[in-house]
């Protein structure tokens, strides 16, 4: 492996679909046009995943898949083949410090930034190198749908009438709304006067009770 103080920065995405590709075609050339097409990226993104994979020890400079690659794409989890991977772009001092199977995530970022990164930077780093370390499956490869596929159509929310049978439309009225009569409470003062003999009172009490009832008293 080469020393440099540049490391490899790879999004799942782009990891994962790249081991489909050579899972699928072990001998398909790689170029930044390919993986731009293949994965939704932009070109100038694709060439520099693809120097990454390159420096990763997968690719050659003509884009032609490594025999590690091809080891790769037989079983992207085994720790032979992974630890052989992280030898080409990590020294040995990080692969002592993160070793397969105990990824400690902020062992990893304090070891990129004491390299002279920042911490943005570190964290892209160390999810890069745990990313790789991990391993990839075919479980985490994008689902490619093909051109003719169509996706389901939502089913219908009333069933068709059968051939011949015409469909009967039925006008409901909607529900009207409750309605309630307005109590009305009214508080009548009656002043009669002391003197008042009990036939006026009488007729003054029948006299209301027409008003108020609207009929005859009895």
């Amino acid at each position: 492996m080469a020393e440099s103080t540049s490391y490899p920065q790879i999004p799942s995405t782009v990891w994962a679909g790249v081991w489909k590709i050579v899972h699928d075609s072990p001998s398909r050339k790689i170029d930044e046009n390919v993986l731009a097409i293949e994965l939704g990226v932009q070109k100038t993104a694709a060439k520099q995943y693809l120097n990454e994979l390159t420096r990763l020890g997968l690719f050659t400079a003509e884009g032609q898949s490594t025999d590690l690659a091809k080891k790769w794409r037989l079983d992207g989890d085994d720790p032979e083949v992974i630890g052989k991977i992280l030898e080409f772009a990590y020294p040995q001092e990080l692969r002592e410090i993160a070793p397969l199977g105990k990824l400690d995530k902020d062992k990893i970022v304090r070891w990129f930034i004491a390299q002279g990164l920042g911490a943005g930077s570190a964290n892209n780093k160390a999810a890069t190198y745990i990313r790789v370390a991990s391993g990839v499956s075919a479980s985490d490869a994008p689902k490619i749908t093909k051109s003719g596929d169509r996706p389901a159509k939502a089913k219908a929310s009333r069933r068709n009438p059968p051939s011949g049978e015409k469909s009967a439309a039925v006008d409901v009225d909607p529900p009207r709304p409750l309605t309630r009569k307005p109590e009305l409470a009214v508080n009548v003062q009656i002043h009669i006067s002391a003197d008042s003999t009990k036939e006026q009172i009488d007729a003054i009490f029948s006299a209301m009770r027409k008003y108020f009832d609207g009929k005859e008293s009895d």
